[in-house]
């Protein structure tokens, strides 16, 4: 079994208390009695009281991986698992549940005891199909218990399959280039129809499709530009754009088009492309901004004289607002809010500094990539970790650092290239070598971030290169499917249920 590098931040609370005169719901699936008693957790007399008549606790269930019945860092949150609380001494049918825990191995629940009776609960979960308690099969609490945390763990019963979601990484490797010439799968995309497609350095275009087992090849002799590409996109209408050294490449399912110099592009180095809401496409090169608008099929620029710090631009992303964030090869970051009617100005504000608990950080000034999520917030990819804006107190928030440099690293997570999910989590592929994803999970009301991590042992590839073996694009098909390119090879990680 591939052990799983998996990070679960921080014990969150839930609340627990038996309300006077409360009716009891059942338990689908009643936990049968054991011949002797099962052991008990005893917790310190310090009370938790909310209000005058509500009692707290905190409960936690997660993956016990060495079963060890300790909870460890590198251990994950368990998903799914019901909980349930009774009055000492009440029978299991009588108990109140189920609480399910959430993706973070939490569960909520809430009640009132009026006249605040001293009254002792038993807390418990339901053991899922596959799997067997490491630690004190229940809790018991009172209204002089602390309010936690009760953790539960939990560890696989060999040879039985298991029922509650876990990720796993299956993955497939295509090595599509030799790996010792130093070039690299540079980008990688998911079309409409599920074709995949690779950019790399020096060997053109590869796609592959639907059903197929063999990767097809598209280089400068079958009439691209350069076998040089830098970035894959997929535009909204089902064409798929490339950037290349040599101008961009455009095909829609059965011929190549190219757009240089002559039709309006600003420089024929393109790094980057990006497609707006409405259609529009903006190109990031060694010269400046260059937009496309199909519709009209009008070719607009933007350069130092039109308000950009330098023309060397890494990065591009249209906004859903319509506005344009750029990464600066050395200037940092960039907001554009281009001009709407003849005579109004570009309106553009540069980030180049961060305050981060009190002290000034450059995150800025290497960007490697800038996405936006369903809520339409920007984040951007930086040495550091993630960063999003947030537009209400116009400032960026960093990922806690601690929580972003475990199990691989000493130092931060480092991150290159990253996706959303359709569920709203994040696949971040990061900088550092050997190859390493996360699946970072944003958390949500007081509940705090969740970062599982894969690399080398969940079957990512690996060369010597250190100067390139790393993360450089990344692509989800759907929630459980992943697509990385890297140093020398395209990887497919399913990420299922054990």
């Amino acid at each position: 079994m591939t052990i799983r590098h998996a990070i679960t931040v921080a014990f969150v609370a839930i609340w627990l208390a038996v309300g006077a005169g409360c009716t009891p719901s059942s338990i689908d699936t009643p936990i049968a009695p054991t011949a002797t008693p099962s052991p008990q957790i005893t917790v310190s007399p310090t009370p938790r009281v909310i209000g005058e008549c509500v009692w707290s606790a905190k409960l936690l269930a997660w993956l016990d991986l060495n079963g060890d019945g300790k909870h460890d860092n590198n251990e994950p949150p368990m998903p799914g698992v019901q909980f349930f609380f009774k009055r000492a001494g009440a029978s299991d049918s009588n108990a109140l549940g189920p609480f399910t825990a959430d993706y973070h191995g939490e569960a909520i629940a809430s009640m009132s005891n009026p006249g605040c009776v001293g009254v002792d609960y038993v807390v418990f979960p339901k053991v899922p199909a596959g799997y067997q308690l490491s630690t004190a099969e229940r809790a018991s609490a009172s209204r002089r218990s602390t309010d936690g945390p009760f953790e539960f763990g939990f560890a696989y019963v060999p040879g039985a399959p298991t029922a509650t979601p876990f990720p796993t990484a299956a993955c497939t490797v295509y090595r599509l280039i030799p790996s010792s010439l130093g070039r690299a799968v540079s980008d990688i995309a998911v079309a409409h129809d599920n074709t995949i497609w690779v950019a790399t350095s020096g060997f053109g275009v590869a796609r592959l499709r639907p059903g197929d087992n063999r990767w097809t090849f598209f280089t400068a002799n079958d009439g691209l530009a350069s076998d040089d590409v830098t970035q894959v996109l997929v535009a909204n209408d089902g064409t798929v754009w490339f950037a290349t050294t040599r101008g961009v490449l455009r095909f829609d399912g059965s011929n190549w088009q190219t757009y240089t110099n002559e039709n309006g592009l600003l420089s024929p180095f393109v790094y980057g492309i990006s497609q707006s809401k409405d259609g529009t496409l903006w190109f990031a090169s060694y010269g400046g901004i260059s937009r496309y608008q199909p519709s009209i099929n009008q070719w607009t620029t933007f350069t130092t004289r039109d308000g950009l710090a330098e023309e060397g631009v890494r990065r591009i992303a249209g906004a859903p607002d319509g506005s344009l964030w750029i990464a600066y090869l050395t200037k940092g970051l960039a907001h554009l809010t281009p001009a709407s009617a003849p005579g109004e100005q570009n309106v553009w504000k540069t980030y180049s500094k961060l305050k981060i608990a009190g002290t000034w950080m450059e995150p800025f000034a290497l960007v490697s990539d800038i996405q936006f999520d369903a809520n339409g917030a920007t984040w951007i990819a930086v040495a550091d970790g993630l960063l999003r804006y947030d537009p209400v107190f116009e400032n960026w928030q960093l990922a806690d650092k601690q929580t972003l440099q475990r199990p691989y690293r000493t130092d931060a997570l480092s991150a290159r290239s990253f996706r959303q999910a359709p569920d709203g989590s994040w696949w971040v592929g990061t900088n550092l070598h050997p190859p390493q994803i996360y699946h970072y999970i944003p958390g949500h009301l007081d509940r705090d971030d969740i970062f599982w991590a894969f690399g080398q042992t969940d079957g990512l590839p690996v060369t010597d290169r250190s100067d390139t073996d790393r993360v450089n694009g990344i692509a989800v098909q759907s929630n459980d499917v992943i697509w990385i390119a890297t140093n020398d090879a395209a990887t497919r990680c399913d990420f299922g249920k054990r």
